[in-house]
């Protein structure tokens, strides 16, 4: 711990075992709205050393984050553990995606809809 700064941030990164982290990222977000990051967030050779060469999952709580918002992650999560995904997924362009995908596009793009947005390039 840093004992020079008062500052937090609110940061878990985890694995579900038995699922992709990209498949557990697109369930959460599909299945109960909920945003989150796989990957693995430019630590390729610690994830490789902590034995998770696949990824995680990160999710990010910040200042309009309530225990609610980690409550009904927690919630999302346990009913994956217990049921399962609900909706198929497949790997498209290396992302996971519900298939077919049947969510309305959004207003804001809809011609990006359907095409996977690959994540940022680590720079090593």
């Amino acid at each position: 711990m840093w004992t020079d700064t008062t500052d937090a941030v609110g940061l878990v990164t985890f694995s579900v075992a038995g699922y992709p982290p990209g498949l557990v990222a697109a369930y959460v977000s599909a299945e109960h709205g909920i945003g989150v990051r796989d990957g693995r967030f430019c630590a390729h050779l610690l994830s490789t050393r902590l034995g998770i060469a696949g990824g995680a999952v990160r999710a990010t709580f910040g200042f309009g984050s309530t225990s609610d918002d980690v409550g009904r992650l927690l919630a999302g999560l346990e009913d994956l553990l217990a049921s399962g995904p609900r909706w198929t997924y497949q790997l498209s362009g290396g992302q996971w995606v519900p298939a077919p995908e049947t969510r309305p596009a959004p207003g804001i793009c809809p011609d990006l809809w359907q095409r996977p947005i690959p994540p940022p390039p680590c720079k090593h």
